[in-house]
């Protein structure tokens, strides 16, 4: 056990938890207020959705709603939500937070080999991962076989590039996913702005102008950890008269 991953888990654990102790409480006051839910078998399924959300830290916690005591109405209210911690399981899963057992038939190896065969296998099926999700490794409906193969090289490669992305962000003490990493950059584009102008003899003129969007804090910390300059292309303007089959004039323009 790691200190490091004790703190990691008690973190995770601990905000969970109060998502799941926030909810209980939002619950059980709107058991007093107008348009909340209030009939018993309506609170008892929205406990059991929150139990099954919140699977992890729900076990630990006993929770019960307490119903009317009218028998002679139909429909029976919750009057009451209440809740404990089950005190030893619940101790027993704070104690062994950060603790981790592997367990092999490999004899032969150390422990140091055996957690660096686990981080590797780790490793593998999240490749896998990637690739299936973020890289389009499947699904694949080409039926020629030559396409297949094609289809398949492009997603390896892709992975490569990917994976190398990975790798120089963790050398600068960046470990987020592609899936974060992509999130983050998806807001900086490149982006066509199209509009018409007139010159001094009223001639008018389609404009094309392919430009990026504007570098947030959040780009420029990603691209200095991979030695880019965040302006992978310059401005550029396509200028063509209206009506004319001449070809559209390309300017470059200064940032």
């Amino acid at each position: 056990m790691t200190l490091t991953k004790r703190l990691k888990e008690t973190s995770m654990m601990g905000r969970v938890e109060q998502l799941l102790l926030d909810r209980l409480a939002y619950y059980k006051n709107g058991l007093g207020k107008k348009n909340h839910v209030k009939k018993y078998s309506k609170v008892v399924e929205m406990i059991g959705r929150l139990k099954e959300k919140y699977s992890r830290v729900a076990g630990l916690y006993e929770i019960i709603v307490i119903p009317e005591k009218d028998n002679t109405r139909d429909i029976v209210n919750a009057v009451d939500i209440q809740w404990k911690k089950k005190d030893p399981r619940y101790d027993e899963n704070v104690k062994s937070e950060g603790t981790y057992v592997l367990r092999s038939n490999r004899f032969d190896l150390s422990d140091a080999q055996i957690w660096q065969t686990y981080i590797m296998l780790g490793r593998i099926e999240t490749a896998f991962k990637d690739m299936k999700s973020h890289l389009g490794l499947r699904p694949n409906f080409h039926q020629i076989e030559e396409r297949v193969d094609a289809h398949m090289f492009i997603s390896v490669l892709a992975y490569h590039l990917m994976h190398a992305i990975e790798h120089k962000l963790k050398l600068a003490g960046d470990s987020r996913s592609w899936g974060s990493i992509k999130t983050t950059l998806s807001t900086h584009e490149r982006m066509t702005v199209e509009y018409i102008s007139k010159d001094h003899e009223g001639i008018r003129y389609n404009n094309k102008l392919r430009t990026n969007s504007r570098l947030e804090v959040e780009h420029i910390e990603i691209y200095t950890k991979l030695s880019l300059s965040g302006r992978p292309l310059a401005r550029r303007l396509l200028t063509k008269k209206i009506g004319s089959d001449h070809k559209s004039h390309q300017t470059l323009l200064q940032e």
